[in-house]
């Protein structure tokens, strides 16, 4: 439940949801709003260096993944590790999805 906040006679608007250090955070502390988050941004990143990499090289594409795309998923992860298999999934779908793609066939 969210408490009504005043400064002075001004009413301040509160929220269920805060993005501090890169990290969303909810009003019950659970990370599937930041995985979600998280998840679409990687999959962006990974969809753009797809197209943009014209290389076959795999060892090319293995570190455009490690420099560009790895680092949006491991970012403190240690603060919002998930517990739940579904948001276990959802993350390591990024790494399966780029593995996966023509390119790197």
């Amino acid at each position: 439940m969210l408490h009504k906040q005043e400064f002075d006679t001004t009413v301040i608007p509160s929220n269920s949801e805060c993005r501090d250090l890169g990290i969303t955070v909810v009003s019950n502390l659970s990370p599937p709003s930041h995985i979600t988050e998280i998840v679409a941004k990687a999959h962006q990143r990974a969809n753009i260096f797809l197209r943009c990499f014209t290389s076959g090289d795999i060892n090319v594409l293995v570190r455009a993944f490690t420099v560009y795309v790895r680092p949006i998923v491991e970012h403190n992860s240690v603060i919002w590790s998930p517990s739940l298999k579904h948001d276990i999934d959802l993350i390591e779908k990024v790494h399966k999805d780029v593995s996966q793609s023509d390119f790197m066939a």
